[in-house]
């Protein structure tokens, strides 16, 4: 036993920790479990030191025993003035499993830190698990639940080096070993190499280079108005233009922009559309095709889709254009685009797909406020989980991200984030209550990391393990990803 319930609410409750023991071993966000009535699991939320009697009496000592010895030992000269209480938030009733807590502890209900055969439920949970590290203080996994992360779509949020990308590393060395596919947009180029994923033959890279497994490129098919709204201003009249055309010549709009004159297609709309506006939507379409990955025989986005239906991963390095934001978004809205499309077809037919995750690094480039609704990434955390369409947030800085985004992460993976606002709007957009999650955010050592949502029965604080590779493969030959159109 480690302390005895002092005060008791649904919302919170309190209990003095022991003289007997060192209040040091004992942590925010511990697991205690309370023995009243009922068997009450809690996580301590906070702690804090009270004394009895005058409310300035920890001053007055300090100021007394201040260079002079005498008084060093405070407990022997005022007797036992001084004690510790901790804050906990109940999580549920052990009763065989974790259900919800609708009454509360008694007074001087006993209190003792939580071991491994309380939290036996979590052990109980089946085989279709994920494993992402351990529970902080006991030997026991956090496993998440797999289809939940998927398609109930998560977060993973933390400033860098707060061991955000291992996390990521060993999620996904996890799903491989499942044949869970995933799309993983690498922006950074940290999981295609080949001490990392790129290892795998379960692994296709794919890039704007020589040295992947296949080239990316986007055929001009694939490419729709909205797209070039997203990578180039367009006003009003612009827009309505360049949607008339596409109206009009469908897939071909971009054909038909950069292979007719302007007075041509002043003409064909009948002077409906104006030459300046039109000159100033071919300079746009020219910008656009002289990217190197915009155009071509091959078609990138219908190989990604068939290679994951074989349930495999593919992950898009992105190399030299890690800062080109013109790339980053035009690449992962029209392929997840066209993921999102097949995977709704293949619902409406009845073909079976794998679960896939798709994995957005440096969200924030995609997902805040004004550039959100220009992606697809806002459809798919509203509309993929119908279709077997996940999505994970990867991202330092969580303030950026819009919060209709973040309400729709069901699981939420925290690292260390200093930063107040982020934590700020974490809580806030959040659909799972971080409320007692927003200081000991600012408190996470490297690798340490708090769960929560949908994917675990109840929020656990723990650490993941250093990612140590994966077995290597033969990579001989692709011939397994010849795809016919």
């Amino acid at each position: 036993m480690i302390g005895k319930v002092i005060s008791s609410s649904t919302e919170e409750v309190v209990f003095r920790v022991l003289d007997s023991v060192d209040v040091e071993d004992v942590h925010v966000g511990s697991l205690v479990v309370i023995e009243s009535q009922l068997t009450y699991l809690a996580r301590v939320t906070s702690l804090e030191l009270r004394n009895l009697g005058d409310v300035d009496l920890a001053d007055k000592v300090a100021a007394m025993s201040a260079g002079a010895d005498v008084y060093d030992d405070i407990q022997s000269v005022l007797g036992d003035q001084f004690y510790y209480v901790c804050r906990s938030r109940v999580a549920g009733i052990i009763d065989g499993r974790l259900r919800g807590a609708k009454s509360i502890p008694k007074v001087l209900s006993p209190v003792r830190l939580a071991d491994a055969n309380d939290l036996s439920f979590l052990r109980a949970r089946g085989t279709d698990t994920v494993e992402i590290g351990r529970v902080r203080t006991l030997d026991l996994p956090i496993d998440l639940d797999r289809k939940a992360l998927i398609t109930h779509h998560c977060g993973v949020f933390g400033k860098t080096g707060s061991g955000k990308s291992n996390t990521v590393k060993v999620l996904l060395s996890t799903l491989l070993d499942m044949h869970t596919p995933a799309l993983v947009f690498d922006v950074h180029g940290e999981y295609c190499r080949r001490d990392c994923l790129g290892a795998s033959r379960d692994v296709v890279v794919m890039g704007m280079g020589s040295g992947e497994d296949m080239t990316l490129s986007l055929p001009l098919e694939e490419i729709k108005p909205r797209d070039l709204k997203l990578v180039s201003f367009l006003n009003e009249t612009q827009s309505e233009a360049v949607e008339a055309i596409r109206a009009r010549k469908h897939t071909r709009w971009i054909r038909y922009l950069r292979d007719t004159d302007t007075k041509t297609i002043h003409q064909d709309f009948d002077n409906q559309l104006f030459e300046p506006t039109i000159d100033a939507l071919k300079r746009k379409v020219r910008n656009l095709l002289s990217q190197p990955y915009v155009g071509g025989d091959f078609n990138a986005p219908k190989a990604i889709y068939d290679t994951l239906r074989k349930r495999r991963t593919v992950v898009i390095d992105f190399g030299d254009y890690e800062h080109n934001d013109y790339a980053i978004r035009l690449i992962t809205t029209i392929v997840s685009r066209y993921l999102l499309d097949r995977y709704k077809t293949a619902h409406k037919k009845g073909t079976a797909v794998p679960e896939t995750l798709i994995v957005l690094e440096e969200a924030h480039k995609l997902l805040s406020t004004d550039i959100a609704r220009l992606t697809i990434f806002e459809t798919i955390v509203r509309e993929g989980r119908k279709f077997g369409v996940g999505l994970m947030v990867v991202d330092q800085m969580p303030r950026k991200i819009h919060e209709e985004v973040i309400s729709q992460l069901n699981t939420v993976i925290i690292m260390l984030l200093t930063n107040v606002k982020d934590r700020e709007h974490l809580v806030a957009s959040s659909e799972n209550d971080l409320t007692a999650f927003k200081d000991e955010m600012a408190r996470l050592d490297v690798g340490e990391t708090i769960v929560t949502g949908i994917s675990v029965p109840l929020p656990l604080s723990g650490f993941v393990p250093a990612f140590t590779g994966i077995t290597p493969r033969p990579r001989d030959g692709f011939d397994d990803f010849a795809f016919n159109e």
